[in-house]
């Protein structure tokens, strides 16, 4: 029989930035519209990828969103990952805490800050220090592209909750969000 390397699979040329063993797909659905631009978005995740420069890092997950263009044909191919920083084709989020494994749920298409735009939720699979690993992470949508912030994958803490995009939701507590 022929090897079959999975880890950069043909069909799906975003898969190939995506390391083998990640969850990649684990959650793979429409997530609403983040970008606000009236066609829904798209969501994949990888919660055992990952997501920080530390090397010793392991585990602490991706997320990608796509966001949705008005007509997709035989022609049309996925973006691959490597763009999704820039927003031309969507966003990358990461966590930076290991094991952290952000994505390991999603949900969205609801507007949770009364905006008029969509937001999401993601959860994340182990929960260790609850200050910095539990929970669930709302992340407010944005109107337009340009909205998000720029400069390489998002962090979920530093780029997102921390600069007003959202909140994380930890047993009992609130920890950051609007007052």
């Amino acid at each position: 029989y022929p090897e079959i390397n999975i880890a950069t699979p043909a069909v799906f040329p975003v898969a190939e930035f995506v390391p083998p063993v990640t969850s990649f797909g684990k959650i793979a659905t429409g997530i609403g519209d983040l970008n606000d631009d009236g066609i829904e978005d798209l969501i994949f995740t990888a919660p055992s990828a990952s997501g920080s420069s530390d090397p010793d890092a392991y585990a602490s997950g991706i997320v990608y969103i796509i966001w949705g263009i008005s007509s997709w044909s035989s022609s049309s191919s996925w973006p691959p990952v490597s763009s999704f920083p820039n927003l031309t084709h969507g966003l990358m989020i990461i966590s930076s805490v290991s094991n952290q494994q952000l994505g390991n749920q999603a949900s969205g298409g609801c507007d949770l800050n009364n905006d008029k735009i969509d937001d999401m939720m993601l959860s994340c699979a182990r929960s260790g220090d609850l200050k910095d690993n539990a929970g669930v992470f709302v992340v407010f949508g944005r109107h337009g592209t340009s909205s998000w912030p720029s400069g390489g994958p998002l962090d979920i803490t530093a780029d997102i909750i921390n600069q007003e995009g959202g909140f994380q939701i930890i047993p009992g507590v609130i920890t950051s969000g609007p007052d």
